[in-house]
């Protein structure tokens, strides 16, 4: 689950370039990725997230 800074949250995959990492580590770290969204037919505030890439953590 990603969090925005505008508020929405997203649901994804953890992109490949972080995966090397683990899961545990990206956990509460801020990440930056470009992904295809499609907005929830059920919440207006949540998109699912599609092929994330071009992934890096970001400096807090």
């Amino acid at each position: 689950m990603v969090k925005t800074d505008a508020g929405w949250s997203c649901w994804a995959t953890l992109p490949s370039e972080l995966a090397a990492e683990g899961a545990a580590t990206a956990k509460g770290r801020r990440i930056q990725f470009t992904a295809t969204l499609t907005r929830s037919d059920r919440d207006p505030t949540f998109a699912f997230g599609k092929r994330p890439t071009h992934a890096s953590f970001l400096n807090s």
